[in-house]
């Protein structure tokens, strides 16, 4: 009799802003677990929670008061080999009661902290020994890629204490919330329940009312479903009938019919161009998915003779004298070795794949601070199709197992002379770029990656033109010489290689770690409808995806060698500690304590001050509401910040820059004022700092240089804070359509308060605040006057309904609504996996929201002030070429004083580096935490 059911909902489908509540109103509704996601961006592309969350929302849910009883936390830990047994004592302390490993990152490190580190391995009976050990229940799961009887060691061992308390068989992939259920996985539960009735078998991954029947039927009694239950209009309805429908099946095991409608019937052709959400919505991976209903029979790859595997490519590609030239052409190229290999597949093969893709495959748009794509699922998931699902993409089959044959591998081996390449592992993605889409700089670096490839699937009866964009850009990278005298390696910020897209063409590399960087330029907009259908979409459709060392039974497989290349590859990446050749380089200068002491302006002090602040900010009402309002948020935006003659004298100094046309080349750019940020995988744009003695005058550089770092400055910012400042470091920046950009980083040590002042002139960044013609309005000096100003909502918007902060504007004028352009440029603030220091009033929050971000699109004469933790995330996202212009600022952070002062009755510190707004601002729907898409 198969143990009684229960029902494990995945926060990952939660509302991040309310998951606190949102964890306790699951379990008030009928579930028994919470099912936590721990993703590490190794194990699993992609990253989510970390102890600092659990700790949080394990405040909100009650112990359980006996091993798996309601409110346990089943934390599945999709981290990479070296980490399982290290955070063990961690997530105990956070509040987990179930830790779930993976068998296939089980060969861990037998370290028993994060901080420290062993040369000697564990095992999976030594692993669930020590959870045990450690007060807390033991589960170990499996990917669909791995047997079922790996397990049996562990199930079947004499000491009770080495085996697990459950077992989870993984129904999707793992890494990425809403995945399509894999029914082809059910035999390994159903042999599972087989041998050990009594064993609890969790499964995981597109379980919901249409698919409960099947695992019931199987003998799965533990049940994670994510939107499935977060997602439904009645939760406490969906978790009954989950529960229905395994009890019902409790104690009258019998084989099932797997395979009853869990494919889906027609999916819509990717012919048509969709319109990609601003914002990004959907975060699952999506899977290959067609009709079908016969069982499944799981294939083997790669089995194809040499003459088989030939017949898929183009006549004469193998011909030594063809081979030859390959490999000649990929040893003396640069920036790195890469080859570019044109009519690779036969022809009417390629076609015939481009068809079936049209006709039966989905995509998710997915979008991040680094990409902006559609993407299918890993096409490995071909062979848990059935036959009749599988009858609609007969030649994608063949494609992929053409590329991974032995004979096609041993070729790309031949040219780049990296080694071995696996059979086994196929990863591999169909990727669609329409406009608006790009994949910034990276270097491909993950886990066992060998070689990167990319196979175009343009349309073949339209030619790519290269003015459409879309093209792979390589970057060079040069050695520098620190001042230790070691040399690192560094990336500059042009590309020099520029490979547009074609039908049928492979453009492949062997990943370097610190070398191999390149992008996908943006696919540009089209001039007009009528454009755009005669380039027939401009749809840079893919197959991109990367070759691995050998598996385990492969030939060339070494013990080790995956652990070896991920330490050396991470090694290389740091040697020469290339950090310190980033620019611009920080540069805080530390206030005069004596200056920072005196309080109060003086008739001076406001005189400096009205020359190029608006009077409205300099009177005492609004500036005692502008600190209420941040000591309660601790964040503010404040319109029209600056003094309308001072503003206009910029505005018409951006205009004028923005007139000229900029040099091509960085090193041309340099030879005037501003300068380009670098290396490219952390940010580009173009930066002007203060004291540049060169840089001609400007209004600009004069509010670096004279007002910012000002003494009556600081005061102002001291009083509107109410904060003590004990350091300053400013920097005017503009980012260029169509080139820049800042990646996610965080933040480390104590808060700190953050300025920016947007200087965009041009309209259409999506910003509430779009008025461009308040400058030549009087000046708002009386005391009536400054009454009259409203709080209303700013731009700042937050990811899944997170909360956002205030703005102090002017009364709006009636607008109507409109779309936001997609067009990016705003900056964001995400919340990390770092710990709060909840003894610090600063920290405290209005609301009980985790998690919170801050976002700001790009905006003219507005400031936003943000209190930023340790751990908070941060990036101004890449600029489309179908902005109106550039995007210009001033950003500037300030070391502040800790205060001492007990948190009110109303907030509670936390990790939040942005407040909360009322209900009535609109929500920003964020970006996805998925990060699996970094193929091109």
């Amino acid at each position: 009799m198969a143990p009684p059911a229960i029902i494990a909902p995945s926060i990952l489908s939660a509302d991040f802003a309310n998951l606190g509540a949102d964890c306790s109103r699951t379990i008030a509704q009928g579930a028994d677990w919470l099912h936590v996601d721990i993703m590490d961006g190794h194990f699993v592309p992609n990253i989510t929670f970390g102890p600092p969350v659990v700790v949080k929302i394990r405040s909100h849910v009650d112990i359980p008061t006996q091993p798996h009883g309601k409110g346990t936390f089943d934390c599945h830990m999709m981290i990479a080999e070296v980490m399982p047994k290290k955070w063990v004592k961690e997530f105990k302390k956070a509040g987990c009661d179930l830790y779930c490993f993976h068998y296939e990152a089980a060969d861990s490190t037998a370290a028993e902290s994060p901080e420290e580190t062993s040369e000697l391995r564990t095992s999976p009976r030594e692993l669930i020994r020590y959870i045990h050990d450690n007060e807390m229940l033991a589960g170990i799961a499996i990917k669909p890629s791995t047997k079922v009887d790996v397990l049996y060691d562990v199930l079947d061992s004499p000491n009770e204490n080495e085996r697990p308390d459950m077992v989870l068989v993984m129904t999707v992939e793992p890494g990425f919330g809403g995945q399509k259920f894999m029914a082809s996985e059910l035999p390994k539960v159903t042999e599972l329940r087989k041998r050990y009735p009594d064993l609890n078998i969790e499964v995981d991954g597109g379980l919901g009312p249409a698919t409960i029947d099947q695992a019931a039927d199987a003998g799965a009694n533990v049940i994670v479903a994510g939107s499935a239950v977060f997602g439904a209009k009645d939760p406490a309805e969906v978790i009954s009938l989950l529960r229905k429908a395994v009890d019902q099946r409790a104690g009258k095991f019998q084989l099932p019919d797997y395979f009853k409608h869990h494919l889906k019937a027609k999916l819509s052709p990717i012919a048509i161009v969709h319109r990609i959400p601003a914002r990004q919505g959907a975060t699952g991976k999506a899977e290959v998915a067609v009709e079908g209903k016969k069982p499944i029979k799981k294939r083997s790859k790669n089995s194809l003779s040499e003459d088989d595997a030939k017949a898929r490519f183009r006549n004469g590609l193998f011909d030594k004298n063809v081979l030859t030239k390959y490999t000649n052409g990929y040893a003396s190229s640069t920036p790195y070795k890469h080859s570019v290999i044109n009519e690779l597949i036969d022809d009417s093969l390629l076609r015939k794949v481009r068809s079936e893709i049209k006709e039966n495959v989905s995509f998710t748009p997915k979008e991040t601070d680094i990409y902006k794509i559609h993407q299918s699922g890993d096409l490995a998931n071909l062979d848990g199709l059935d036959d009749e699902a599988l009858a609609k993409l007969p030649s994608l089959l063949e494609l992929r197992d053409g590329l991974y044959s032995q004979t096609f591998r041993d070729y790309v081996s031949h040219i780049t002379r990296c080694g071995p390449l696996s059979g086994r592992k196929t990863d591999m993605a169909i990727n669609v770029y329409t406009p608006g889409c790009y994949l910034l700089c990276h270097d491909d670096v993950i886990g066992s990656r060998k070689v990167s490839y990319i196979l175009y699937l343009t349309d073949p009866d339209t030619p790519w033109q290269a003015e459409w964009g879309g093209a792979l850009r390589l970057f060079p990278v040069v050695d520098i010489e620190g001042k230790d005298g070691q040399v690192a390696k560094v990336p500059l910020p042009d590309t020099v290689k520029v490979i547009p897209p074609a039908w049928n063409q492979l453009s492949f590399f062997a990943v370097q770690p610190g070398e191999s960087f390149h992008d996908v330029e943006e696919v540009y907009h089209a001039p007009s409808p009528e454009e755009l259908e005669k380039n027939g979409g401009r749809i840079r459709m893919a197959i991109s995806g990367w070759f691995h060392i050998p598996q385990v039974g492969e030939d060339g497989w070494v013990e080790g060698a995956e652990r070896e290349a991920a330490k050396k590859s991470g090694l290389m990446q740091l040697q020469g500690n290339p950090d310190q050749h980033d620019l611009p380089q920080a540069n805080p200068v530390t206030v005069d304590e004596a200056e920072s002491e005196s309080e109060g302006f003086g008739e001076a002090d406001l005189e400096f001050l009205l020359k190029y602040l608006a009077p409205t900010y300099l009177t005492p009402d609004t500036m005692e509401r502008v600190a209420e309002h941040f000591e309660e948020e601790f964040s503010i935006t404040l319109a029209d910040i600056l003094h309308p003659k001072f503003a206009a004298r910029i505005r018409k100094y951006v205009e004028a820059r923005e007139a000229m046309a900029l040099p091509e080349t960085s090193e041309e750019i340099e030879m005037g004022d501003w300068k380009v940020a670098r290396p490219p995988h952390k940010g580009r744009y173009l930066y002007l700092q203060p004291g540049q003695t060169r840089a001609k005058d400007s209004p600009i550089k004069e509010l670096i240089d004279v007002l910012l770092p000002s003494k009556q400055f600081r005061m102002w910012l001291q009083m509107a804070t109410r904060s003590a400042i004990k350091s300053h470091d400013i920097i005017a920046r503009r980012f260029r359509r169509g080139k820049d950009y800042t990646l996610a980083t965080g933040h480390e040590g104590s808060p700190r308060l953050e300025l920016n002042i947007g200087l965009t002139p041009t309209d259409g960044w999506g910003d509430e605040g779009d008025d461009d013609n308040d400058d030549d309005g009087s000046e708002a000096s009386s005391d009536a006057d400054s009454d009259d100003k409203k709080k209303t909502n700013g731009s700042s918007k937050s990811t899944n309904g997170k909360a956002k902060a205030k703005a102090i504007e002017k009364a709006p004028e009636p607008v109507e609504e409109k779309e936001p352009a997609e067009v990016g440029g705003h900056e964001v603030y995400m919340a990390g996996d770092d710990d709060s220091n909840e003894d610090a009033a600063i920290y405290k929050s209005s609301a009980d929201d985790d998690n919170i971000l801050f976002f700001q699109a790009a905006a003219w004469n507005k400031m936003t002030l943000v209190l930023r933790d340790s751990g908070t995330l941060r990036f101004v996202k890449y600029v489309s070429w179908s902005a109106k212009g550039d995007r210009w600022d001033v950003s500037g952070s300030f070391e502040i004083e800790e205060q001492d002062e007990e948190p009110s009755e109303e907030g509670n510190a936390g990790p939040s580096g942005a407040g909360v707004l009322d209900d009535s601002e609109e929500e920003f729907q964020g970006f996805s935490d998925d990060v699996d898409s970094d193929s091109d």
